[in-house]
């Protein structure tokens, strides 16, 4: 085997890395954008606004000039955040109160109606989905209803809201707008304990790339971000004491909401999927380079693969009692 073999055998793997890692290479030092500038259009939607990334998200884009309808459930802080808004950026606001866990018999959901009327009269050119939700706890546990709502709210929902926006921009006939999805870096990795969520999450990433040519071919940039844990009032929904004991581990890798919203700017028409994070990165970077069933293979034997089955342990042993 001669040297110049020996080296080509060498660089592959590297070259790999380096493939692997170039959407969040790129972007790691790239400028900031105005999307008031790129896209020229005068409102941005953001669900899931009332808080943590949504809510850096419309600080940002306020910033720049971009009037937000912020979307979410909660009256009271969407009514907060859109005052603060117009207050400190000189920009319109809108509260608009929109349940994405409802549904219609796969007809058009109660969601989408509300969505559509925010928007009338408007030139809404950027669409940023935030709203997400956690469940996490073992699927021996008799909560078949959140675990539902899970992929109602994080995957379903999307369909329906993607469809409809871009329905609408092409009936407009917007020459450039951008959808972005806060995806998240359980995609690419089997999650113990949280199961719903990660498929849901995978469901979201596989179902933008797919999207990504017709939008493309209407003028739309899709974005679809990755991000790792995020210090962010989502966790708090948690209510499995046996999850809660570990996100001392979530919180050490954690990264600021601001840093996903400026990973957007950063991002957004320039490529089609970024991580972000630590976490994210060399979670993304571990998927590539070693495989789905090598980080299952590592899942199942440390970590929250070992919690699994004494969660497994604790509810078999509840379940034999009520049938006693």
């Amino acid at each position: 085997m001669g040297p110049c073999t020996v080296f080509c055998i060498l660089l592959l793997p590297v070259l790999w890395i380096l493939y692997a890692l170039y959407p969040a290479l790129r972007t790691k030092w790239a400028s900031v954008q105005n999307l008031n500038e790129k896209y020229a259009c005068q409102w941005v939607m953001v669900t899931g606004a009332a808080g943590g990334i949504g809510q850096s998200i419309c600080d940002d884009l306020a910033r720049q000039g971009l009037n937000v309808l912020a979307v979410g459930r909660n009256q009271e802080k969407l009514d907060e955040l859109c005052s603060r808004l117009q207050t400190s950026h000189r920009i319109l606001a809108e509260p608009v109160i929109a349940d994405f866990s409802q549904t219609d018999n796969y007809t058009s959901p109660p969601y989408i109606e509300a969505l559509e009327s925010a928007c009338a009269g408007k030139d809404v050119g950027i669409l940023v989905l935030n709203a997400g939700l956690a469940q996490v706890g073992s699927v021996l546990a008799p909560n078949a209803r959140a675990l539902a709502a899970i992929a109602q709210i994080n995957a379903v929902s999307q369909v329906y809201v993607v469809e409809w926006f871009m329905r609408r921009l092409v009936a407009h006939g917007r020459v450039t707008s951008a959808v972005v999805s806060i995806s998240s870096v359980a995609a690419f990795t089997p999650t113990p304990l949280a199961s719903t969520y990660s498929a849901s999450k995978a469901f979201v990433s596989r179902f933008m790339d797919g999207v990504r040519p017709e939008a493309t071919a209407a003028g739309i940039d899709l974005l679809t971000v990755h991000p790792g844990p995020v210090r962010t009032p989502f966790y708090d929904c948690l209510d499995d004491q046996t999850a809660k004991r570990g996100m001392w581990l979530v919180n050490m890798w954690a990264t600021g909401p601001e840093a996903v919203s400026q990973a957007i700017l950063r991002s957004v028409g320039r490529v089609n999927n970024i991580p972000q994070g630590f976490v994210g990165v060399w979670g993304e970077l571990a998927m590539r380079v070693v495989g789905t069933g090598t980080v299952a293979w590592i899942m199942d034997r440390v970590g929250l693969g070992l919690i699994a089955r004494k969660e497994r342990a604790l509810y078999v042993d509840k379940f034999a009692k009520r049938a006693d």
